[in-house]
Parts: structure tokens; C-alpha cells; sequence
């Protein structure tokens, strides 16, 4: 299989920032399945809940044991270049959702309606992007695919920003 037909990432280090949060092990499912030594780091490996980001962060890792390292300290970065070499990407997953959520809980109190059914309104495609739709965005940007794109920003809204 070559890379245009799904291994994209192989040979490459990637560190996912963010590794205990939706789109952060979303991304590093997706690197690991495009071939990538992964190192997932997150300020709290265990999440911040018992369950939830814990388990996937815990089940990205143990899908990839071989290819991938978690952890939360500057530590694990030493380990991972000692295992894994030069690191090759370093995208972010560390995105708080909370300010949005609490956006559409307030508007959505003081306006009496459902605040996310109201921006689901607004966007294009009608509804709020998946995890895994991000993580193919990020994916793009990571692989050669993306080899002849420079000076662009790619917006991953549904069609909001047009």
C-alpha cells in the first residue's frame, strides 16, 4: 500500500497535544492507523473524568502499543525521541470546548431555545463537526497531501466561515 492509498504517516514521529480530549485521540487513532510512531500527551493522561477521555486515550494507546507513548510530563518528549527519533509533527488536539458549550447554554437560556439546535441553524451543513471529521482535516495538513499548500488557513466549520 503506498501513501496515497492510506499509510500516510508511515515512518513519521507525530506528538498530539490535547491526547485525552475528543479530538486529540481522534487524531492520534488516525495517525497511528496512517502508519505514525505517536506520542500523546495530555496535562492529565487520565482525563478529566474517570472513563471518557481516560478510556480513549488509554484505547488509542493500546491499539498502537508498539507506535505509541502516553503521558503528561516534558519527560515523555525525551522518551519519545530516545524510542522514536526526530519528531515529525506536532499538531494540537487541545481544544476547550467549554467556551462554546457555555455560549450556547447561555444564549440559548436567555433567548429561550435550544442554544445548539440555534447555531446548527447557522451553519451550512446544519449541524457541529465530529471529532473524526477534524482529525481528517489534521491528518491532511500532516501528510504529503498537503505538500503544495502555504499561506492558507483551512476552516473546519461546516461551511460557517464562507
Amino acid at each position: 500500500m503506498n501513501k496515497l492509498e492510506g499509510r500516510k504517516l508511515e515512518g513519521r514521529t507525530c506528538v498530539v497535544t490535547g491526547g485525552a480530549g475528543s479530538l486529540g485521540t481522534a487524531v492520534a487513532r488516525l495517525f497511528l492507523a496512517a502508519g505514525a510512531r505517536v506520542l500523546l500527551v495530555d496535562i492529565d493522561a487520565r482525563g478529566p473524568r474517570a472513563g471518557g477521555e481516560r478510556d480513549r486515550l488509554r484505547r488509542a494507546c493500546h491499539r498502537g502499543r508498539r507506535r505509541c507513548r502516553c503521558g503528561r510530563d516534558r519527560g515523555l518528549y525525551r522518551q519519545g525521541v530516545a524510542r522514536f527519533g526526530a519528531i515529525d509533527v506536532h499538531p494540537s488536539g487541545a481544544i476547550d470546548n467549554s467556551f462554546q458549550l457555555a455560549v450556547e447554554k447561555g444564549l440559548g437560556s436567555a433567548m429561550g431555545v435550544d442554544g445548539t439546535a440555534f447555531f446548527n441553524a447557522m451553519i451550512p451543513l446544519g449541524r457541529h463537526g465530529l471529532p473524526d471529521e477534524i482529525a481528517k482535516s489534521v491528518l491532511f495538513l500532516a501528510s504529503e497531501d498537503s505538500s503544495f499548500t502555504t499561506g492558507a488557513t483551512l476552516m473546519a466549520d461546516g461551511g460557517m466561515s464562507v
